[in-house]
């Protein structure tokens, strides 16, 4: 049996959210089924049994995001080989609308997920709610009395029309325990599917009772499901409080590794881009073996500036775009990418 929880916006509280399109595939006008009118008896009946259950396999339990309470996670950059360090830290207890909460701080913010520059959280029982700016009330953000079959959605506002709304749904396909530090904490196997606007996809995660999810505490897709080209998470690297102690999910990487310049983004030695600097007509020589398609050309915020199929005879016209430093990928029959590179226009 699913468990839908309460979820309290603010001076109201509702068991299901307004116009969440659930599931995979569903077209934008698809709403949630209504949820079923459950008696608090059997709501409370089978918390007690799901709360047996779970100390009966000797969980360890926890309140989310105890005061000192550190995640790092792998940053990662679109167009860069640098890579640094995501920190998260629960810094102090607050009071909003009403719910005693953890206020938690971020080293700096990532682009590719639209979230706020510090969180807002508590947990009850075994579920872990997050503040919402957008809809100025707390959403589930993880359900860790969920079972296999289980469900929770949370909203989302598209980053493009914020009169739209998305949704996303995190569905336990599987759970078991995992032990950190001599502690077993529960784990749970989930898929998220979103729907948005213009955009479906679903994707796997997991989610370690204390943790959160070892992608990113919040692992929403990026800009309305579509792809990033910023900073983003590519794993959690470390999490430590002062009951469950440091532990290393990527050893040897210390939590505050930094590496700068690893990798270019070269095109390839028997492709060449010129002249750059440009005054906006540049040239593409490559070898025959090579089958170029297309090419497409960004500014350093990621903004697509222009993209069309390789002229015969190589040339690339951007003489309608402002003078700066631009990044050329150039892509193959296949759709593959065969390489990145910069060029500035003068």
């Amino acid at each position: 049996m699913t468990i839908h929880k309460e979820i309290t916006f603010a001076n109201k509280s509702e068991t299901s959210l307004p116009n969440l399109r659930r599931g995979y595939g569903r077209s934008k006008r698809s709403l949630a089924k209504p949820v079923a009118n459950i008696k608090s008896e059997n709501v409370k009946t089978t918390l007690i049994l799901a709360l047996g259950l779970f100390y009966s396999l000797n969980v360890f339990p926890q309140d989310w995001a105890p005061i000192g309470a550190v995640w790092h996670y792998d940053e990662q950059f679109a167009f860069a080989g640098d890579i640094d360090y995501i920190k998260f830290e629960s810094v102090k207890d607050t009071t909003v609308l009403g719910k005693l909460c953890k206020k938690i701080t971020k080293r700096h913010r990532l682009y590719c997920y639209n979230r706020a520059e510090y969180e807002i959280m508590y947990s009850s029982n075994d579920t872990v709610y997050f503040y919402d700016l957008d809809f100025n009330g707390f959403q589930i953000l993880y359900d860790f009395s969920a079972g296999i079959g289980d469900s929770w959605g949370i909203l989302l506002k598209d980053v493009n029309d914020t009169s739209d709304i998305d949704s996303l749904q995190i569905s336990v396909d599987s759970t078991d325990t995992t032990t950190i530090n001599g502690n077993q904490l529960k784990r749970l196997f989930v898929t998220y599917s979103f729907v948005g606007e213009m955009f479906q996809n679903s994707y796997q995660g997991i989610i370690i009772q204390s943790v959160g999810d070892i992608a990113y505490m919040f692992n929403f897709p990026f800009n309305d499901g579509m792809v990033c080209d910023m900073n983003y998470s590519d794993g959690i690297r470390c999490y430590e409080d002062s009951v469950l102690g440091l532990y290393l999910f990527m050893p040897p990487t210390p939590c505050d590794a930094v590496a700068v310049g690893i990798t270019e983004f070269p095109v390839s030695e028997t492709i060449t881009i010129s002249p750059n600097p440009t005054n906006g007509v540049f040239n593409i020589h490559f070898v025959s073996s090579y089958k170029l398609e297309y090419v497409l050309v960004r500014d350093l915020l990621g903004r697509l500036v222009l993209v069309e199929r390789l002229r015969s005879d190589g040339t690339v016209d951007m003489s309608h775009v402002s003078n700066g430093t631009y990044l050329v990928e150039l892509f193959g029959s296949d759709s593959e990418s065969l390489g990145r590179t910069k060029i500035v226009k003068i």
